[in-house]
């Protein structure tokens, strides 16, 4: 905020820093911008092929297991404890939960596992460089974050074609609509994040018409989108505000 009195633009990437940005005052009436992220190769993922046959050997689960993913660092902020406590709560041995990432709440996490009986459930996975892959195999995505700006990770999922239970957050909500490309939730809502995950467990008449949503709904989000967008705000901030 107090740096915007020296700055001539200022690009963001969700909507809510958007309208905060826009209440600052620029030097020589400068201008606030926004941009859909920083990009995805959606169509790179979407011509991805799944590998589910070698995951489900992988983690042990059957042809009909239900396949759960978050992807990011094991930290505080990405509030996958939630995500555990409602596995709990739903006692479904044919749920997996896969957690692509590594950080200093694994050994916490798995802590939880344990209290639950779940080690046969929840999956840690580490890093991992077949991320497409992985969502291309898998049924629904989570994010439950508590922060995000526009989390790359959802942009990927949604590529992918996965309905997507995400936190209700800045960044989440730019994404996801509540109902279309699936459900929100406030990030420690553990009753309607039971519900919503029961909803597209049980039927996949749903998972496949958001995940279609979501699939479509992504592309603007493209990498090459927001180049173009990019170039567009360099062409007006430096040529036309006459800086060359």
């Amino acid at each position: 905020m107090w740096l915007s009195r020296y700055t001539d633009a200022i690009i963001t990437i969700n909507k809510e820093d958007y309208e905060a940005a826009n209440k600052f005052k620029l030097r020589n009436n400068g201008r606030v911008y926004y941009i859909p992220g920083v990009g995805v190769d959606s169509i790179a993922i979407k011509s991805t092929n799944g590998k589910r046959k070698e995951l489900l050997k992988e983690i042990n689960a059957k042809d009909d297991a239900i396949i759960l993913i978050s992807i990011g660092e094991l930290n505080s902020n990405k509030n996958n404890t939630v995500i555990i406590e409602v596995l709990g709560k739903l006692n479904d041995t044919n749920i997996h939960y896969l957690l692509c990432g590594v950080g200093d709440k694994e050994s916490e996490l798995r802590d939880k596992v344990m209290e639950y009986k779940l080690e046969r459930n929840v999956h840690f996975l580490g890093y991992r460089d077949d991320v497409p892959q992985l969502l291309k195999s898998s049924d629904i995505f989570l994010l439950p974050s508590y922060r995000e700006g526009l989390s790359r990770s959802l942009m990927e999922a949604m590529s992918a074609g996965l309905p997507c239970i995400v936190s209700e957050i800045r960044g989440n909500v730019d994404l996801i609509k509540d109902g279309e490309g699936g459900f929100t939730h406030k990030p420690n809502d553990k009753d309607k994040l039971f519900q919503v995950l029961k909803i597209l467990i049980e039927d996949e008449e749903v998972r496949k018409r958001m995940g279609l949503y979501n699939y479509k709904s992504v592309e603007k989000f493209d990498v090459e989108n927001v180049k173009n967008e990019m170039n567009n705000i360099y062409n007006e901030v430096l040529f036309n505000g006459g800086f060359y």
